[in-house]
């Protein structure tokens, strides 16, 4: 039994949205599926590139950070941008939203949308895809970094794991997209959750009669996924790799590659199930 759509004025916080990814998906879901039409959230968030995200989806959005469109910040398209490099002014952001006339507050995180202050009386619900790797886990940002830049990295990462976990208490209650996320949320914060895991659409997948010959690689070419390490891992072996996917590590990638490893970069959701 379906439950009944949310009849609430209600808001949905989303840290960015620089693509139309996993965690940029899930808000749609949400914010199309969980309300009543009459109800439809509004979405604020840090950043947004419009041209990459569903019409709908966009019409929705009803703050954005000025200084992350500023020229020499903004993102065009797949081109990556340099906003995040306001990382250390996002919690101050969100905490300054005005969020009275919400009676719901979902806040969509995976870096500093958990840190907005509802009104009192209302309900703040946030959806953690993991607790911020910025802040909790900068190995995985700094490994390719110089020396000079790991050390502002891990500087970074104290001051953001102190705004992290004062923002941990504020939603009333947390979801984890994983039983993963769920045990990084009671180590980090001591927060209880539950685990509710993320939509995905699987109608349009089936298996095929046709044996596959390959692996496939689906994922964002930023340095925590490691597209690097994997294209290398099929260097030498008599299996094929096909990789799908964009980003700021592209260009290495595609100069590395080894000749059984195919990088085909950004692909229609269309060619994409034809993939899989």
């Amino acid at each position: 039994m379906s439950p009944e759509p949310l009849a609430v004025p209600g808001v949905i916080v989303h840290d960015w949205f620089a693509g139309y990814h996993g965690s940029d998906r899930v808000v749609e879901t949400l914010r199309s599926r969980l309300f009543a039409p009459e109800f439809t959230p509004d979405v604020m968030t840090f950043h947004a590139e419009h041209d990459l995200l569903p019409p709908a989806l966009t019409a929705a959005i009803v703050a954005e950070s000025r200084l992350a469109a500023l020229p020499g910040l903004r993102q065009r398209g797949h081109d990556n941008g340099r906003w995040r490099y306001l990382l250390p002014y996002m919690p101050r952001w969100f905490a300054r939203l005005d969020l009275d006339r919400y009676d719901l507050v979902l806040s969509s995180s995976h870096a500093c949308a958990a840190g907005v202050h509802k009104r009192p009386g209302a309900v703040h619900v946030c959806y953690c895809h993991a607790p911020m790797r910025y802040a909790w886990s900068p190995e995985i940002d700094d490994r390719r970094a110089g020396p000079v830049a790991e050390r502002a990295l891990r500087l970074l990462a104290r001051r953001m794991r102190a705004a992290d976990r004062r923002a941990s208490r504020l939603p009333d209650v947390y979801v984890a997209n994983s039983t993963a996320v769920q045990e990084r949320i009671r180590r980090f914060y001591g927060r209880e959750s539950t685990v509710v895991h993320p939509p995905v659409d699987t109608a349009a997948i089936t298996l095929g009669s046709e044996q596959r010959s390959g692996f496939l690689w689906v994922h964002r070419l930023v340095p925590y996924k490691q597209p690097l390490l994997v294209a290398e891992a099929f260097r030498g072996l008599d299996a094929r790799l096909t990789m799908v996917g964009v980003g700021p590590l592209e260009a290495e990638l595609q100069a590395s590659l080894p000749d059984n490893v195919e990088l085909r970069g950004w692909v229609e959701r269309d060619e994409l199930i034809g993939l899989y």
